[in-house]
């Protein structure tokens, strides 16, 4: 019995014991696990480090004014792929891994270094060891000893591939732009503090300009002075994206003309500063053509008046201005006695110069700020802006005088004759624009028939 006791009691210690060792083993595994982990992290920050590196430096010894020994720093491996021993059981492997286009430039560099000093630093590619192409810049400092001679060189190697990347994507971009610029129709320019920092050659021969002239001048000084503010204020809601529609302004040529353009801009970084990119285009000839239009349409094409159209467009104007400022208008009516006749008798041809000499009596009789008008026909009709102390009569008198003038001057088979009624606008008893031309229709008429008979002269 004791020894069966005994043996349990054994076998617990035993136990026991074999519980420790799982636990030291078990503790043992995390602590290899762990020492494996902290070490490839190891391993991930030197790879990360190594990355990193983009320099290195390294040392040529001279003796008697030649170089002897080259020692590669510690950083090589990460530049270039080689390491410190493959440097140093190989003396050309320096000049090996230089691309071939650019050896002799690199072996100069050197020459240059023990017959000149100091010079400046070199840029250059280098194969890799793995076989990639990498820009690299190289610096050369000296060593000298008391008398001046040159013990050693320490060359500072610095990886600027990817600056050299960024400088060639910029270029060809800058490149893109500029071909774009100069070939473009439009009008393309950068503006910086005011002033022309580039333009194309459609921009300045706007003005009548080349771009060398232009470049350092305000561009605000080509702009026509009663449109400057209004383009200052659409450029800066376009910059800050309150427009997105093109606006319109005028410049003034090298020859004082008035040209009109069509404008865009942007915001960009031009030489490291905000700048001004604008893209526009000569809007002139469209103008001019617009004028051209709109003055046709409002036009008489015979007398060189204002159409009915014209008429009506801008008499309606003029009597909500007339509501506003309480002034007093008056409208005429005229229409070219026998005209009929004309016609009829003499020709049509006659007939026409009869209502330009119509015309040109009205235009003789009224004042320029008045709007007359031939509304169709035989018929014209006249809007006196701002009668006050006009009398029809004063009117119809002084228009007598002008027709008797006509008469007695000029070879012509008929006599000019024309009945005339008029119609006070009162803005305080204001009306509509039809009933004041059809009063003044009426009186017109009625002077018509008061009219002792007409006689054309043979």
């Amino acid at each position: 019995m004791k020894d069966e006791v005994k043996t349990k009691a054994q076998l617990i210690t035993e136990l026991e014991k074999m519980r420790r060792q799982v636990d030291e083993l078990t503790a043992g595994k995390a602590h290899h696990e762990q020492t494996e982990e902290a070490l490839r992290e190891s391993e991930r920050r030197y790879r990360r480090i190594t990355e990193a590196i983009t320099d290195y430096i390294y040392t040529v010894h001279i003796e008697d004014g030649k170089a002897v020994e080259t020692r590669h720093g510690p950083g090589c491996m990460a530049v270039t792929g080689y390491t410190e021993e493959e440097f140093a059981a190989d003396p050309y492997l320096w000049i090996h891994m230089v691309a071939a286009e650019d050896r002799r430039t690199v072996q100069d560099h050197a020459r240059r270094v023990l017959a000149e000093g100091d010079i400046p630093a070199l840029e250059h590619r280098i194969i890799r060891k793995d076989g990639m192409e990498r820009w690299v810049r190289n610096t050369p400092v000296l060593r000298r000893d008391n008398r001046g001679n040159i013990q050693a060189y320490d060359g500072l190697i610095q990886d600027i591939t990817e600056r050299k990347r960024a400088e060639k994507a910029l270029q060809e971009s800058e490149e893109i732009y500029r071909v774009l610029a100069e070939k473009s129709f439009a009008g393309v320019y950068v503006i910086q503090d005011g002033k022309f920092c580039f333009l194309n050659s459609n921009a300045a021969s706007y003005v009548g300009y080349s771009p060398e002239e232009l470049i350092g001048r305000e561009s605000m000084k080509l702009v026509h002075p009663e449109d400057r503010e209004q383009l200052k204020n659409n450029s800066i809601e376009m910059l800050y994206g309150k427009r997105t529609s093109p606006y319109e302004y005028r410049i003034i040529t090298r020859e004082g003309q008035i040209k009109w353009l069509m404008e865009m801009v942007a915001s960009i970084s031009w030489e490291g500063k905000r700048a001004i990119l604008g893209n526009s285009m000569d809007l002139t000839d469209r103008k001019r053509a617009e004028e051209e239009i709109s003055f046709i349409s409002v036009t008489d094409q015979l007398t060189g008046l204002y159409n009915r159209r014209g008429f009506i467009t801008l008499a309606e104007q003029q009597l909500r201005s007339s509501d506003r400022s309480k002034r007093d208008m008056l409208l005429f009516f005229a229409d070219l006695d026998g005209m009929k006749w004309i016609n009829d008798t003499l020709g049509h041809e006659e007939g026409d110069r009869a209502l330009q000499e119509v015309a040109a009596i009205l235009k003789e009789t009224f004042r320029a700020s008045d709007i007359v008008a031939r509304i169709g026909g035989d018929e014209f009709a006249i809007l006196a802006i701002d009668s006050a102390g006009i009398y029809p009569d004063v009117i119809m008198t002084r228009l007598q005088n002008q027709i008797d003038t006509h008469n007695s001057e000029g070879d012509r088979r008929y006599t000019i004759s024309i009945s005339m009624g008029a119609a006070y606008y009162d803005p305080e008893n204001p009306c509509s624009l039809d009933e004041l031309m059809s009063r003044a229709d009426t009186l017109m008429y009625e002077q018509k028939r008061r009219k002792k008979s007409w006689q054309a002269t043979p």
